[in-house]
């Protein structure tokens, strides 16, 4: 399952025009794309995360990095 078709749908629904009362709906909505973006944000710091911390464990221990030669 991927989050990415998430926001459309509910985009979708939130520019749909009723003649219903359609506050909570909208409420909803926005609270399910917030909680989207939230997850597609953590996502990311998680990869950023997980690349500056590998570095820093290549870089303490002198193993690869541009200018390193393999002895």
């Amino acid at each position: 399952m991927t989050l990415r078709p998430l926001p459309l749908a509910a985009w979708s629904f939130w520019r749909e025009r009723s003649t219903t009362d359609t506050a909570p709906r909208r409420a909803f909505l926005t609270l399910l794309l917030l909680a989207w973006a939230t997850l597609a944000v953590a996502g990311w710091a998680e990869v950023v995360y997980r690349l500056w911390y590998r570095c820093e464990i290549l870089a303490q221990s002198g193993a690869g990095g541009v200018g390193s030669s393999a002895r």
